[in-house]
């Protein structure tokens, strides 16, 4: 399922994260900023109104889920578009990268890069609400536990983040866990360093699941700003929690690259 706002300005497609939907996106899909932009997103296969895999051990893997961004990019013409991806969004743009030479510019947010090699600094906070992005079955107080998690302390996930978790077919979930248990990914820290387009990298200051100094520590030539865009009173979601500051600063990203 791919949705798509009301803009004509530069495009602009956006990928959810791991159990979530496009309607994680609606505070970019709709408003000013989908108004200014021609922007897209889509639900990943057995997420949100998509339907389930046909060969969920091939298409629920990160690869095969960075082959669906592909096709989405082809499918809707769009070489020279601003790619967002959240979470495991950002791992699958990440995954896709090498191949996205043509685009305008990635931006990634509540992603860590990671290799093959373990580091020193862990890409993630030991947060026990992560055991459930790989697990096939949860309860209804695990989907909640897991969206809770997504927000900054104090405060609750909206409704529908909780349906959208119990909505996805939990064979993603457990697949997605051996497809990088099993090492087969790309080496994000390479690709991150070895990238020859803008990259943005946006954090919620009050996120419980990345470790932003891990992210600090990697070497990436092209990342705009040159830093790690930092955004308050935010946590995991920040483009729900703070959409006024993230918009404005992803609107900023796509004026100057595009």
């Amino acid at each position: 399922m791919v949705y798509r706002g009301e803009g004509k300005g530069p495009d602009v497609l956006l990928i959810p994260g791991n159990s979530t939907s496009s309607r994680s996106f609606l505070r970019q899909l709709e408003g000013p900023f989908g108004r200014a932009h021609r922007v897209f997103s889509f639900d990943l296969p057995g997420h949100g109104g998509s339907s389930p895999a046909g060969a969920p051990k091939k298409d629920y893997t990160i690869a095969g889920y960075a082959s669906t961004l592909l096709d989405v990019l082809r499918v809707l013409g769009l070489k020279r578009a601003v790619c967002v991806g959240w979470s495991l969004g950002g791992h699958i743009l990440l995954e896709a990268a090498p191949r996205l030479s043509q685009a305008a510019g990635l931006v990634i947010f509540g992603t860590p890069p990671i290799g093959k090699v373990s580091r020193p600094e862990n890409p993630f906070f030991p947060h026990p609400a992560m055991n459930y992005c790989f697990t096939d079955h949860l309860e209804r107080d695990q989907a909640v536990e897991l969206a809770d998690a997504f927000f900054q302390a104090g405060s609750s996930a909206p409704e529908f983040f909780v349906e959208d978790i119990l909505r996805t077919d939990g064979r993603a979930r457990e697949i997605l866990k051996g497809s990088f248990s099993s090492g087969n990914f790309i080496d994000e820290i390479e690709t991150v360093a070895g990238l020859t387009i803008p990259l943005a990298i946006f954090h919620g200051v009050n996120d419980k699941l990345v470790n932003a100094r891990y992210i600090e520590q990697l070497t990436i030539p092209t990342l705009w700003r040159s830093n790690i865009q930092i955004i308050e009173n935010a946590g995991h979601a920040v483009q729900w929690e703070n959409s006024d500051h993230f918009n404005e600063l992803l609107g900023s990203f796509v004026r100057e690259v595009t």
